[in-house]
């Protein structure tokens, strides 16, 4: 599962631990 954080539609990918940046309008 995808840890979605509320910020600037920030989601973090706990497999890789990286930061995704989503743009979603």
């Amino acid at each position: 599962m995808l840890l979605k954080v509320s910020i600037a539609g920030l989601t973090i990918d706990p497999t890789s631990n990286t930061p995704i940046v989503i743009l979603k309008s």
